[in-house]
């Protein structure tokens, strides 16, 4: 359950990171 939810919140992490480069970019 926690390994899950670390795997969510990583993915989340890296689309809002890649949303934000694409934004300044």
């Amino acid at each position: 359950m926690a390994d899950a939810f670390v795997e969510a919140g990583a993915v989340v992490y890296i689309a809002g990171r890649t949303s934000n480069i694409e934004s300044l970019s």
